[in-house]
């Protein structure tokens, strides 16, 4: 399964809170799963700016290609499976 060229994923988290650093690990972990994601690490407050871009309004808060998608900590494999989806429909059009 090959990845959409460019994708982002932005994860908006709070550093040294349990759901920030839950968040933080599973981003982490899809960097093996998805090599050609570009993974960045939002921490509040100094991305305060970009998460009102993005429309964040909570944290941790995933998003792909600058839309929200998740809230709180998903699983491992929601995540995956949400971003495969992603990834197909980008490659169908």
């Amino acid at each position: 399964m090959h990845d959409r060229r460019i994708q982002r994923l932005e994860v908006f988290l709070h550093p040294g809170r349990s759901s920030g650093e839950a968040a933080r690990t599973l981003a982490q972990d899809l960097r093996s799963i998805f090599p050609a994601l570009e993974i960045m690490i939002q921490e509040l407050p100094e991305a305060r700016n970009r998460a009102e871009t993005v429309g964040v309004f909570t944290v941790p808060a995933f998003a792909l290609d600058g839309a929200v998608f998740a809230i709180g900590v998903p699983t491992e494999d929601w995540l995956v499976q949400k971003l495969r989806e992603n990834s197909r429909r980008g490659e169908s059009e």
